[in-house]
């Protein structure tokens, strides 16, 4: 069975919001041009481990978030950068759905 990765973006009462959108734009926007680097790489999943958990488990949620695809990377990064809730990001590989679900 392949983890799910529980994504937590704090509510709109929880102080650091300006910082938090703005590192996770930044690192967006070095995604998107191109300019993506090991470097880079190692930093957004850094930055965004923060803001995960496997669930069901105290595991490193690193290792979960090199294996997703591009696109439910980009959906966590999204979320991290401005959006609410809880989201929940299929199985790394073998999963049903490429879209992840709110809780």
């Amino acid at each position: 069975m392949n983890p799910r990765l529980l994504v937590h973006v704090p509510d709109a009462d929880e102080p650091g919001y300006l910082r938090r959108a703005r590192r996770a734009l930044e690192l967006k926007d070095q995604l998107e041009a191109g300019t993506m680097t090991a470097a880079v790489v190692d930093e957004l999943v850094s930055f965004l481990s923060s803001y995960v958990a496997i669930e069901g488990s105290d595991g490193d949620p690193k290792e979960v978030l090199y294996d997703l695809s591009e696109n439910q990377f980009k959906k966590v990064l999204d979320e991290v950068a401005g959006q609410e809730g809880k989201q929940e990001v299929p199985p790394a590989s073998g999963g049903d759905s490429s879209e992840p679900t709110k809780e």
